[in-house]
């Protein structure tokens, strides 16, 4: 209950107070939105990614499979080396009717036909020393970029809130909602058929430059004239000045 003193006169009285109270309609608690995920293995590799979000319809979303890797140098080293993961696969998505699923292919084919996860493919080049663990965290992000701040006021007009435990915050200060599942996933093993190799893969993605592309020849002949054909003057265009 809300009361507010009100003062005033009255001929013949003098200055008289009274006391308006008006009754204030309790205030109702904010929910939680609920965000979960569940993952299962469809394939060698292959994963299928589902989850429950009561967010507006196509609020967007990112879907990411992450390995965490340990570094391998002396212990004097590694205490200063930052922490290091690999994204082995993401996907976009958006939220309808409450729902989400999409798919992730955690393995790719190397040059000789082995299955890799995409970090081991680029560990020699990168002179990577590091160890996998073996669990991958399987994550559902809402990106920030000033999205959760409209988000916000439209889930509060709806009595909900973005859970607290599911907030976290960059190192430039932006918050985002992130929920995971770390799941144990071994390392790729087996083999394929090498894949063809493109001029894209060659040279940084630039191909072999200096080879010329062969042009199909002209379907026409042309022969040059023996003489000319006209004794008008010449026009100006055919002047070299």
């Amino acid at each position: 209950m809300r009361c507010r003193r009100i003062l005033f006169s009255l001929i013949g009285i003098g200055a008289v107070n009274l006391t308006a109270c008006t009754k204030l309609a309790p205030v109702q608690p904010l929910k939680d939105v609920d965000v979960s995920l569940r993952v299962s293995a469809e394939r060698q590799g292959v994963y299928a990614i589902a989850g429950q979000a009561n967010l507006p319809d196509n609020t967007p979303m990112v879907v990411m499979a992450i390995r965490q890797l340990q570094p391998t140098a002396p212990v004097t080293q590694a205490a200063n080396t930052p922490p290091t993961y690999a994204i082995l696969a993401y996907q976009p998505i958006q939220v309808v009717q409450g729902q989400w699923q999409t798919q992730l292919e955690l393995w790719q084919v190397d040059a000789d036909g082995t299955y890799r996860e995409p970090w081991q493919i680029e560990a020699a080049k990168l002179e990577l020393a590091v160890e996998p663990r073996p669990e991958v965290q399987f994550v559902v992000t809402l990106a920030p970029q000033g999205v959760l701040a409209s988000l916000e006021e439209r889930l509060r007009t709806n009595g909900l809130q973005l859970p607290r435990p599911l907030l976290r915050t960059t190192l430039e200060g932006d918050r985002f909602l992130l929920a995971e599942q770390p799941l144990k996933v071994a390392l790729p093993t087996g083999r394929t058929t090498p894949p063809q190799v493109r001029p894209g893969d060659r040279n940084g993605g630039w191909g072999e430059r200096y080879l010329l592309v062969p042009e199909p020849p002209l379907p026409y002949t042309l022969e040059p004239e023996d003489q000319r054909r006209t004794d008008a003057p010449a026009a100006a265009e055919e002047y070299l000045f």
